[in-house]
């Protein structure tokens, strides 16, 4: 996509993103469970470790990792807009800059990174590139924490829901991408959706009895293995540098 024309989206993400949710404290707050759920085994056990949120919005992340007692985080964000909110929202440890930039010289710095729904933006040629930086800014031991949209999902929804999406990723890509930055220990996870309450519940259930069960039979009779076994929306890639 043209640099300016996305840009241009960037610059206006966060009117699009209040036309269908809260981007105020109320709205953070609904997010903590989805974090919890999904994020909270794999962060430092150390409430003094330095953590780098890349592309945080108006502050869903800050907000739950403030929440958990971490207190040495920053985040940063290409969108001049989801920083006004994120300050807005009552985080000061915030800039508007872009991740090539802001890790250009930085080295073992952080003791986690985290980008949530980032390198799907970027161009194929960029990804490598964007990773090697984040291997270089990372301390020894200091874990990088993606999510990406799953391209062995069902309907692949969350590759089409934004126009600025250049690409999904399979378990196997996403392992090939960060071996190649030179990561370690690559796992791969599934990404339960937000929901709450009784409907959380009933999602999960479905999901887990029924949903994934028929996505591996369609694999099996199709490729003749499961392509990885995860099949969720998005997935996690966790990967450590050593």
């Amino acid at each position: 996509m043209d640099i300016k024309l996305k840009g241009s989206i960037y610059d206006n993400y966060n009117k699009h993103l209040s036309n269908y949710e809260d981007v105020s404290i109320k709205g953070l707050e609904r997010w903590k469970n989805y974090y919890h759920i999904n994020y909270n085994r794999f962060l430092p056990s150390d409430k003094n470790a330095k953590i780098l949120d890349i592309g945080c919005g108006h502050g869903r992340l800050l907000y739950y990792l403030k929440s958990r007692g971490y207190h040495n985080i920053h985040g940063i964000d290409i969108s001049s807009q989801q920083i006004k909110a994120a300050i807005q929202n009552g985080f000061d440890s915030v800039e508007c800059a872009s991740a090539f930039d802001f890790l250009n010289n930085k080295r073992e710095e952080y003791d986690a990174i985290i980008m949530i729904d980032i390198l799907e933006h970027i161009e194929k040629s960029e990804e490598l590139q964007l990773l090697n930086k984040v291997h270089n800014a990372l301390k020894i031991n200091g874990r990088v924490i993606l999510q990406l949209p799953n391209a062995l999902s069902l309907f692949n929804e969350f590759l089409y829901q934004d126009i600025t999406h250049e690409t999904a990723f399979t378990s196997g890509s996403a392992r090939q991408i960060l071996d190649i930055a030179g990561f370690k220990n690559i796992n791969i996870y599934s990404v339960m959706p937000p929901s709450h309450g009784l409907k959380r519940l009933v999602a999960s259930l479905m999901w887990w009895l029924f949903w994934q069960n028929l996505i591996r039979f369609y694999m099996l009779s199709v490729n003749g293995n499961l392509m990885g076994d995860v099949y969720t929306g998005n997935l996690m890639a966790i990967a450590e540098k050593r």
